[in-house]
């Protein structure tokens, strides 16, 4: 009887063992798709709150549950790259478009991940592939000519250049980048046979003819330019292309009389576009500079400071030109104070005045000036830098804290790293001056982050912590970078030897000692207490009492001072401050 009810067992099994191992996989195969979603979305939240190396971590996961899932991988590409990992942003996106070659996107932005990683070649190779599949897309083709060019492959860009003329039709700025890579390949006769035909087209534009004067100047056939050019002035006078091309034909001439005569009716000229007319201004100056002596530059400025067409920048020009020249202040101060009346939020020109204030030690009035600048500037953190240190000078240290605090407070995202650091150093002395340690350090760590390897933050915050006794061990590794920087700078060598001195480190303290002594620098008031100190400490106690007794000469009569000479030995002084 059992065994009759185990072989109906068996027979039952056999009969159902097949269904129910369907349902078994059909259940595994919903909960892998369950848990591929759920990952999914989380990586995808991580990602939009830039927790990038979980989000990859999870992605990962995703790839393990379905592991032909190109948009998982598509999904890691870019996190790779954003993590600065280009090999395997790279190789992820290949992956993607091994899975799907058919889509251009794919392939697009594998190939922007070769020029990330200067590998030209391999995103032309990518581009000669997209336009095989697709001969009809001009973007594909003008994006090749591009990078042919980028890889002096002017032929090749030429090339594509046509095939885009072929799906597109003809027109003047596929023309025009053709003529411009055979003037790249000194090609005479194709820039000008490309200049013919699209004159051909246009033949009532001026700056064709002009342009094809250019082409004959460039390659030495300067008759034939100078005709286009007059030819085009007196169908055209005021055509300021010809105007400026003649300009440049006095020039190579070495005609300097008319090329000086050409180029100020040219910069007189009310139409000339103001970048255009800045720009030919600033290369006509380093040309009279190279061939002029008698101050024509200043006789130049002085006339176009009395026109009003593009006044502004005429005078902030004229203005960097005297400076640069380190003319007096007096000469200076009459062009700025124009400026600022035409545009008195002009951020150079109120930077000027802050410097000449300083170079003055007016700090009142530089605490003026930055006051006007915060007013049409509040973002730029530099005018709060110049206030507070100024603000400083003149005992007002609650004042300087709270301008770099404001400044802070305001700038915008693109500050330079470098203002930000001085703020949060500046900070830091001002807290230490407060006694407020532990925010001293707080502003150091954060100027560090700005300006990791500046000597001078990393000075002061080594010096302060042996000050205080605190984290020795890393005043030391701060403290050496600045003598491994500036190996004979008398304070980084004072400084490091009193960093050893507080770690009791005192025969290594003495080495440095007697390296600002063999120096011959002049001593002050705190290297000899400060070399007094070390050298007691290392058993030389007599001449530790003489630089001992050099400190009070210089000045210092305390009465700790006065104890360690009298008794002949070293005194902690507990309340040591800088």
């Amino acid at each position: 009887m059992r065994r009759t009810y185990i072989l109906v067992i068996f027979s039952l099994l056999a009969i159902f063992s097949p269904a129910m191992a369907q349902d078994a996989h059909r259940e595994d195969s919903i909960a892998r798709v369950r848990a591929f979603e759920y990952y999914y979305m989380q990586a995808l939240s991580l990602r939009e709150l830039n927790e990038l190396s979980s989000a990859v971590d999870l992605f990962l996961h995703c790839i393990d549950l379905q592991p032909d899932n190109a948009s998982v991988l598509f999904e890691l590409a870019p996190l790779y790259h954003t993590l600065r990992d280009k090999e395997k942003a790279i190789a992820t996106m290949e992956k993607v478009v091994r899975k799907e070659p058919d889509n251009v996107w794919y392939r697009q932005v594998l190939a922007n991940y070769y020029l990330d990683d200067n590998n030209i070649e391999r995103a032309i190779e990518v581009y000669e592939e997209l336009v095989k599949d697709d001969t009809s897309n001009g973007e594909l083709y003008l994006y090749l000519a591009t990078l042919y060019e980028e890889n002096n492959n002017l032929e090749k860009a030429v090339s594509a250049l046509n095939e885009l003329e072929r799906i597109e039709g003809k027109n003047e700025m596929l023309s025009m980048q053709r003529y411009r890579l055979y003037l790249m390949m000194q090609d005479k006769e194709r820039s000008l046979t490309e200049l013919r035909s699209m004159l051909n087209d246009s033949p009532d534009n001026m700056d064709l003819y002009v342009t094809m004067g250019d082409t004959y100047l460039r390659f030495g056939e300067k008759d034939s330019a100078l005709v286009l050019y007059k030819n085009v002035l007196s169908q055209s006078p005021e055509n300021l292309t010809a105007q400026y091309s003649i300009c440049q034909y006095y020039r190579i001439e070495k005609n300097d009389s008319l090329y000086t005569l050409s180029m100020e009716q040219l910069l007189s000229n009310n139409k000339f576009d103001t970048e255009m007319r800045l720009q030919t201004l600033v290369e006509f100056i380093y040309f009279k500079e190279q061939t002029d002596t008698t101050g024509y530059v200043y006789r130049l400025f002085d006339k176009l400071s009395r026109q009003s067409h593009g006044l502004k920048d005429v005078l902030g020009l004229y203005v960097d030109y005297m400076y640069e020249k380190k003319d007096d202040k007096e000469r200076i101060l009459p062009v700025l104070n124009k400026l600022l009346s035409i545009e008195p939020e002009n951020s150079r020109a109120q930077f000027y005045l802050i410097l000449f204030a300083i170079q003055d030690q007016n700090y009142e009035s530089v605490v003026t000036n930055c006051d006007k600048a915060i007013m049409y500037h509040p973002e730029n953190l530099v005018f709060y830098l110049y206030k507070g240190l100024s603000c400083y000078e003149l005992g007002q240290k609650v004042e300087a804290l709270d301008a770099y605090k404001q400044g802070l407070d305001r700038r915008s995202d693109n500050t330079a790293p470098e203002i930000v650091g001085d703020v949060f150093a500046a900070m830091a002395e001002l807290y230490k001056e407060f006694g407020k340690n532990e925010l001293s350090y707080e502003a150091y760590d954060s100027a560090l982050v700005y300006k990791s390897d500046d000597i001078i933050i990393l000075n002061n915050y080594a010096y302060n912590l042996a000050l205080d006794g605190k984290e020795l061990e890393r005043a030391e590794e701060m403290s050496l970078r600045t003598i491994k920087s500036e190996p004979e700078n008398i304070t980084y060598l004072d400084t490091y030897a009193w960093v050893l001195f507080h770690m009791e480190r005192y025969d290594e303290a003495k080495a440095y000692a007697n390296k600002i002594i063999d120096s011959g620098t002049e001593l002050d008031v705190t290297l000899c207490n400060h070399i007094g100190d070390i050298l007691a400490n290392a058993g030389e106690i007599e001449r530790a009492v003489e630089f001992w007794r050099k400190a009070q000469e210089l000045g210092d009569n305390s009465k700790i001072l006065q104890r360690k000479i009298k008794k002949r030995k070293y005194i902690r002084n507990e309340k040591r401050n800088r």
